[in-house]
């Protein structure tokens, strides 16, 4: 059950109150954070968000979340993720609003660790309409405000490295 006043984000981090009579189903998906040698991590940007989100998506019917993670990576980047353990890293459950109709939806997001296995895909094709950017960032050089929420905690939870910088406040050296 859903208690009105619940607030809910779209993809662009704006809220919208629960309405209290709404259906309210759940979607549960699956994200990757994987890591180089390097310490750095595996992210992807949506077109119009402007932000880092971690490669990954909904769990299909009959999927396991596990299998969804490494699916879902693939689709959005081209890499095949090898997972470091079975369990997730960590868990978000987020309110949301979907993009195309504004509903209302209450999501459990898991975030697996691990690394890629070799190269990008050459025969892999990216969908500019999902995907717009596909990028092996510093963990150090990233700030809460323009990163996941799953991804932020997932940084936290591997021990990586995060920027000190309070959030909404960009790295002076960084330029945007």
């Amino acid at each position: 059950m859903v208690l009105a006043g619940t607030l809910f984000s779209n993809h662009l981090g704006e809220r919208r109150l629960y309405d209290g009579v709404s259906p309210v189903p759940w979607r549960v998906a699956s994200y990757v954070l994987a890591a180089r040698d390097d310490g750095r991590v595996l992210v992807v940007e949506t077109p119009g968000v402007g932000r880092w989100d971690p490669p990954g998506g909904e769990v299909e019917p009959g999927e396991s979340v596990f299998d969804a993670a490494i699916r879902e990576c693939w689709e959005e980047t081209g890499y095949r993720f090898v997972a470091a353990a079975d369990d997730p890293l960590c868990i978000l459950e987020w309110n949301f609003l979907m993009h195309r109709d504004q509903s209302f939806v209450r999501s459990l997001q898991l975030l697996f660790h691990g690394y890629v296995d070799g190269e990008q895909d050459p025969q892999w094709r990216q969908d500019q309409d999902e995907i717009s950017a596909i990028a092996w960032e510093d963990p150090s050089t990233m700030v809460e405000a323009r990163t996941h929420k799953l991804l932020w905690k997932g940084l936290h939870a591997a021990g990586l490295r995060v920027s000190p910088v309070h959030p909404g406040v960009l790295n002076a050296e960084k330029d945007d």
